[in-house]
């Protein structure tokens, strides 16, 4: 529920600063926005399978590696560099779940 108003939320804010002209920048085609539906479609469906067969210290750590995991997606394709502010704060994050998780993690 919370992940559905989350997404119902986004969409609206999104449809009224288009309405209201607030980014310079044109709409994606139609076949990036349907492949944007379709993964985020897709992430709730393995959202809600990682809660079901894993625990939930599993599920938080995997969510919060979604990062770092990003970043270094970004770095290898797009070759976009990060400030040592960014890697800092990427680096507690993944610090604190270590920590948090640690006794947790269980793969089934």
């Amino acid at each position: 529920l919370l992940l559905t108003l989350h997404q119902i939320t986004c969409t609206v804010f999104a449809f009224v600063s288009v309405q209201c002209r607030a980014p310079d920048v044109e709409p994606p085609p139609r076949k990036v926005r349907a492949l944007i539906i379709l993964s985020g479609a897709l992430s709730n469906v393995f959202v809600n399978l990682s809660l079901k067969f894993n625990t939930v210290g599993t599920y938080q750590l995997l969510k919060m590696l979604n990062v770092p995991i990003t970043c270094v997606g970004e770095f290898i394709f797009f070759k976009t560099r990060y400030n040592s502010g960014t890697m800092i704060a990427i680096a507690f994050l993944i610090g604190g779940i270590c920590l948090a998780t640690v006794n947790d993690v269980r793969l089934t």
